[in-house]
């Protein structure tokens, strides 16, 4: 038996729909199995400077808005609305949750992804890892993905309860970051859900 992937482009900013599939055309195909949701590159806080309070350990003033945190409501909006027809089982936020790691757009993604009510899980980006708000103003050294897996702890811990063979943040991934001459740290998850297997 062979699978199929199908992705169809939701109108909003960096968002993919994945279906599995028995056969490739769809007027053929009668068993829809179940579908995710990939949403990338959010960057919340992008164009808006030193987002939130002053500095990149800061928290929100809630005046904080901008392109990317509208394009994510109209995502998790289409998802909401289209979440049964479309047999999804969740989404997966693959990288560059924020622009620039500053905890105040962590706190506005996980604001924003929460209130939909919808199973995620968020995989950190390169602009997650190394808090910064000017090239004056940045982490001395890339602590993102520790400051994610304290916030997403009990996101990721949700996440594995509906899903089966959970492999979560204890799987760190090191590569070197050639603009700072240090290693930065990313995420690795394995699961299986629905009897496939998918890792990140």
């Amino acid at each position: 038996m062979r699978l199929w992937w199908s992705f169809t482009l939701v109108m909003a900013q960096n968002v993919l729909q994945w279906d599995l599939r028995y056969h490739d055309d769809p007027a053929r195909d009668t068993v829809h199995l179940w579908s995710f949701a990939q949403l990338t590159d959010v960057h919340i806080g992008e164009n808006q400077g030193d987002y939130g309070t002053p500095g990149y350990t800061d928290t929100l003033t809630g005046a904080e808005g901008g392109y990317s945190v509208e394009a994510l409501r109209n995502a998790l909006h289409w998802f909401k609305q289209n979440w049964q027809s479309e047999k999804l089982a969740f989404i997966i936020v693959t990288g560059d949750l924020t622009d620039s790691g500053e905890r105040s757009e962590y706190l506005r993604f996980r604001a924003l992804m929460d209130s939909a009510g919808l199973p995620y899980l968020p995989l950190i980006g390169n602009h997650d890892v190394w808090p910064y708000v000017s090239a004056s103003d940045e982490a001395t050294y890339a602590w993102g993905d520790s400051l994610a897996a304290a916030f997403f702890a009990d996101v990721y811990q949700s996440f594995a309860q509906r899903v089966s063979a959970w492999e979560g943040v204890s799987l760190t991934y090191s590569v070197p970051n050639p603009e700072t001459g240090f290693r930065s740290r990313f995420h690795n998850f394995t699961f299986v859900y629905g009897g496939f297997g998918l890792w990140g």
